[in-house]
């Protein structure tokens, strides 16, 4: 029985020197990762950088998040400039302002920010503004207070990083279905093909001709001095040995042009006998009927 114990003992002993280097391998990587892992998420915040999204972009500001709407019902309150300083320069590094306007010029005392749903009107999103600029400044409260204000500017739609397009009459090449077209999306079904035509037909009533699996089009582009900015385009559903997929060709057809009849003239005479009495037919005087006596 004592010969069995040791032997087992000695077994062990043997298993855990074998397995000792691997054991200490992995609490080496495991406390290397958890050390760099931890140290990272120190360096973050260390530096102030705010979380980014997925797309590695800082997202741009809304009236939803907190600190927007403190700023903008003038509710902060701090000691010294100093302090409102620090909030701006964390409002800076947290929110998208890559694309302010060209005009302003940023200081550590104000920040251009775009603020979605800011100072909106009807008429603004009529327009198809999503939002506005609004320009954040340090400034002296009441009670030798500082605080952060925010002044709206009104700035065309072209500047805003964010805005809602305006339906045209005509469609261009960025149309969602016109693009597949040009990517020659492969359809399923004929029906697949034959609901994205009547989408746009749905869509552009205005220039569009719909037929059996084709549809004429008017598509507008970016013109070349001297030409016209829209184009006549026929989308046809052909068949592919996989499926089918939608043809764009330009459509080249001209109509007749509509010939005018001239009225035919009589022919004149010819020769010199003819002539003179044409002349003398000119020279005739009229003959005036005398009037009857009453």
């Amino acid at each position: 029985m004592m010969r069995k114990k040791t032997k087992y003992k000695l077994v062990k002993k043997a298993m855990i020197e074998r397995l000792s280097p691997f054991c200490f391998l992995g609490r080496f990587v495991y406390t290397a990762f958890h050390m760099t892992d931890n140290q990272s998420q120190k360096d973050i915040y260390k530096k102030g950088k705010a979380p980014q999204s997925a797309s590695g972009r800082l997202p741009y500001a809304t009236l939803k998040n907190p600190t927007i709407e403190a700023i903008l019902g003038n509710h902060f309150r701090f000691a010294n400039k100093a302090q409102a300083l620090d909030r701006l320069s964390n409002i800076r590094t947290s929110f998208q302002t890559l694309k302010s306007p060209p005009e302003s010029t940023p200081t550590p005392e104000e920040l251009t920010l775009w603020i979605r749903g800011y100072g909106m009107t009807s008429e603004a999103r009529i327009a198809g503004y999503l939002g506005n600029f609004a320009k954040l400044r340090v400034a002296q409260a009441a009670l030798n207070k500082w605080t952060i204000t925010a002044t709206l500017l009104n700035l065309d739609k072209k500047h805003h990083p964010e805005r809602r397009q305006i339906p045209q009459k005509f469609p261009n090449w960025g149309q969602p279905i016109l693009r597949d077209i040009k990517k020659n999306r492969l359809h399923k079904n004929v029906e697949s093909a034959q609901q994205e035509l009547a989408r746009l037909h749905e869509a552009f009533p205005e220039v569009t001709i719909p037929l059996t699996n084709k549809l004429y089009i008017m598509i507008y582009r970016k013109p070349a001095p001297g030409e016209s900015p829209v184009e006549k385009w026929v989308l046809e559903i052909t068949a592919q040995p996989e499926g089918f997929v939608i043809t764009a060709k330009l459509n080249t057809h001209k109509p007749p042009a509509q010939k005018t009849e001239n009225p035919v003239e009589a022919p004149q005479p010819q020769g010199k006998f003819t002539s003179q009495v044409l002349l003398a037919q000119s020279k005739r005087k009229p003959r005036i009927k005398p009037k009857k006596p009453h």
